[in-house]
């Protein structure tokens, strides 16, 4: 029927078929000196989003995260989360754009940030780490023991470190 009407016998009246799309929320958290911007903060089930990551002056976009633990990685700026087939949190990390930092969290802290061979990690001891370049490939593992990782034998560069839920960026000089 070219109408997408069907018709009822028990009513004897032809009826509209509706389709049913679903939609889920993009609900964007910000760490650090930034902000997120959606063009829509709703998609369809299995479409797309592109989210703008726009850091403050003197900071820089660290990393990009979702809910479902994927790093998303940038287009001039632009973010794009794909498949999406339900609620997605999108965290968006940013650091100064130049010194020594220390980042923390509510239940993790690392310090100093660049460095030149350890890390020191704070109320995390004695838990498993995941180092990666920034093309996610895994650069070294293990335990974290005494609160110090040995990163003396990484080459210069950007890495990000996974230790249980939490992602962060350091860069080895």
């Amino acid at each position: 029927n070219p109408n997408k009407e069907v018709y009822n016998r028990d009513s004897k009246k032809y009826v509209e078929i509706v389709k049913y799309t679903e939609t889920f929320r993009i609900k964007p958290k910000v760490e650090g000196n930034g902000r997120i911007s959606l063009q829509d903060s709703f998609v369809r089930f299995g479409g797309s989003a592109v989210i703008e990551v726009i850091p403050a002056a003197g900071s820089r976009i660290d990393s990009v995260v979702t809910s479902r633990g994927e790093i998303l990685n940038s287009e001039n700026g632009l973010f794009k989360i794909e498949n999406v087939t339900d609620v997605v949190g999108v965290t968006a990390y940013f650091s100064n754009a130049t010194g020594v930092e220390t980042y923390e969290s509510d239940k993790l802290r690392i310090s100093p940030n660049p460095t030149t061979g350890e890390i020191r990690v704070e109320n995390k001891e004695n838990s498993d780490y995941e180092i990666l370049d920034m093309q996610g490939k895994p650069q070294s593992h293990g335990r974290i023991e005494d609160g110090v990782l040995d990163v003396g034998g990484l080459p210069s560069g950007e890495y990000m470190l996974k230790i249980e839920n939490y992602i962060f960026i350091f860069y080895k000089k």
